[in-house]
Order: C-alpha cells, then structure tokens, then sequence
C-alpha cells in the first residue's frame, strides 16, 4: 500500500473544521465607521469593554482604592481616579471580589469612605463579595489538565450570570474589580501562556458587558527596577491589558518636600498612581494620594500636581540659561521675575510664586549656587 492510499482513508474519517467565521464580515467593504467611539467610566482614566491592570505592593492601599471608586461610581460622589465619572455610568452598580479581606476588613474600611467622601449604602445593586469567607472555591478560570486550555470555572459562571442580572435591572455595569491576580486567577503569573489565555476571557468578558474590568496584582519585593519591570510575574502579565497602572509610595524625603510646599501634613505617606502601559489616549498625569491616619486615600493631585508641573519648568528655564552660559540669580536684575518671558507658564508670572518655587528646589538640591558667578545651576541628576 503506498502513502496515497494510506493517507487519503485517514483524511475521510477526520472532522472537518468547525472553525468557519462569515468572511463577508471581514472583507474590506464591510468596514463603513459605524463602530462606536470608545467610552470611559472615569475619563481618561478607566476605559468601559476593556481590561486594565492596578499593581501595587502589599499593603499599599489597592482594595481600598477600588472601594473608594466604587463607592464614588454608585454614590454619584465624584470624580474618583483623577478624572471625572461618566454620566453614562454614574449610579451603576459595581462588583468587587476581593480575594484577600474578610467581612469586618471590608465593613471597617466602608466606614471611613462613606464618612470620608459622603456616600451611603447602596441597598440594591452592587456587590462587595469578601472572598475569603465564600466556603466555596471563589477562583475564576482554571487550566484544564487535559486540553491545556485555560477555562472559566463555576464562580467565573456566577460572576457573569451576576453581571447579566444587575445590568439588566440597572441599564448596566460600570466595574468589576478581581483582587487580586494571584488569589483569584488560578493561573502561573509567570506563564505568559496562561496569562494570555486568562485575559482573552476577561476581555470576552468586558466587551460583552461594556465594563472597566481592573485586576489588581502585586509589585515583586524590593525591587529597584522601573515601575513598570516591577510588576511580579511574565510580561505578558502587562502586554495582556490595555493599561497598566501602579500604586507605589513616593520616596520618603521626596513625599516630605511635595507635602511640605503644599502646606500638607508631611509626616503622613504620598503614594502616585502612574500610568506605566496603554493605547488607548489615557491620561498620563500621576494620581497623587495621601494616606491619612484611618487609611482613607486622599487624593491631592490638584495641590501637588501644579508645583510639579511648574518645578519641571522652572528646572528647564534655568537648564536653558546654563546651556547658553547666561548667569540667572534668584533675585535682582539678572534674577528669575526680571528675566520672565510671556512664554513662561501662568504659574512663573508671579514674583512670590518665582521665589517660592526656586527656594523649593534649592531646598531639595535641585538647584544649585555657583560660588563664583552666584548664578543657578540644574544639579546634575
């Protein structure tokens, strides 16, 4: 019997593909620009059908981040999250599980935020599910030991049958939070594999619904890598979202000096929000928070982020003099207010506002004093 007679028996009794899409839909006519615009949760910051990633150490303050949005979305209390809610989704209820606070954890924390940012309890919509006192097995996808394949368990089941059921009481849902990667995705971080195959049921998942799904995941232990290299685990881990924040504290003698200009209590923990990966147009300006004494997360980027802004450009105004071998001093004829130009910001137009801000980098040591010329110098990073 020679291979043709071998093979061809063979091609008969396998099963045809199954996979057959309607290519009408993917020819090039069929894309006319009636697809919609994307939709924001919180603009700029939370984008609705897509999946977005908050990493932060432990103990930095994640799930009472994600209650405190919560909180905003379904008490119309905003902005949260450093912009502005959508009034497409304001009121809408979230679903948070939380893999790793118990009940009283949960309860604790709810008082604070609602005496914090005015909210009260929402009776009918909404879910803040305290995982660990589940006495079921609340992980949302598996891998199959046979197909290899990562798929859904019961609670995934539970969790989207939920979802159908409040968005079609309610007109929809605005979040769901899974905190965190490692208690509720029982997959290897470390596996781009099923990393990959967990995110394509989440995205399934968010488009389906039109949610902002955020999955929160640890920071790897003193690490000094960039933000973004310090999220634990495959890079598939970031690739797989489509933004990737992270929650980390501001380096203690930084904190002091951004609290202490902005006549806040430096003695209290700054933490940011910085934006590390996306492609969707977001927002790229950190979150500042404070944490005050009962854990509330306060956010203070407003007081923080102007000094911030003006600083950078007052460095590169002088940066600009040193370049050209021009001597500028902090005061006097040849000092900052006198050799303002229109095209400095609104914030360096003002002589207080000038001296206020140079005394603030000389402080840091940011800028420096020539002994010989008397002039401003950057310091060398």
């Amino acid at each position: 019997m020679n291979n043709t007679e071998t093979i061809q028996p063979l091609m008969d009794y396998l099963p045809k593909s199954q996979f057959r899409p309607d290519i009408s839909k993917f020819r090039p006519a069929a894309y006319v620009g009636d697809s919609k615009a994307r939709r924001d949760v919180i603009h700029g910051r939370l984008p609705a059908g897509k999946v977005v990633m908050l990493a932060g150490a432990g103990g930095s303050g994640k799930s009472t981040l994600l209650l405190q949005i919560a909180e905003a979305l379904q008490n119309s209390t905003g902005p949260a999250f450093g912009g502005d809610i959508s009034g497409a989704f304001l009121g809408f209820p979230c679903i948070l599980m939380l893999g790793e606070d118990g009940r009283d954890t949960l309860d604790l924390r709810l008082q604070v935020i609602r005496a914090k940012q005015g909210g009260k309890p929402t009776e009918n919509y909404g879910l803040y599910i305290p995982c660990p006192d589940l006495e079921q097995s609340a992980r949302l996808v598996v891998r199959d030991e046979y197909s290899r394949n990562i798929l859904p368990t019961e609670a995934f089941n539970w969790l989207e049958e939920t979802i159908e059921a409040e968005a079609a009481v309610h007109g929809g849902v605005a979040l769901v939070a899974i905190d965190t990667f490692t208690a509720l995705l029982g997959v290897d971080s470390n596996s781009a594999e099923d990393v990959q195959g967990c995110y394509n049921i989440l995205a399934r998942l968010a488009r389906k619904h039109d949610c902002c799904v955020i999955v929160t995941h640890h920071l790897n232990k003193g690490s000094q890598q960039d933000s973004r290299q310090k999220i634990r685990g495959s890079t598939a881990v970031v690739d797989g979202v489509r933004a990737a924040y992270v929650l980390e504290l501001v380096d203690k003698s930084e904190a002091e000096r951004m609290l202490k200009s902005a006549q806040l209590d430096h003695d209290l923990d700054l933490l940011q929000v910085t934006l590390q990966k996306e492609n969707l147009g977001l927002s790229r300006k950190p979150i500042y928070y404070m944490r005050e004494a009962d854990g509330y997360l306060r956010d203070v980027s407003n007081l923080l982020s102007d000094q911030g802004d003006t600083e950078s450009a007052l460095l590169a105004i002088v940066k600009q003099f040193n370049d050209c071998g021009q001597v500028v001093l902090k005061t006097g004829a040849r000092g900052l207010y006198s050799l303002r130009a229109d095209t400095w910001p609104k914030a360096l137009q003002s002589r207080d506002r000038i001296a206020l801000i140079a005394n603030t980098l000389l402080q840091a040591g940011r800028l420096t004093v020539d002994p010989e010329t008397q002039g401003l110098v950057v310091a060398a990073p």
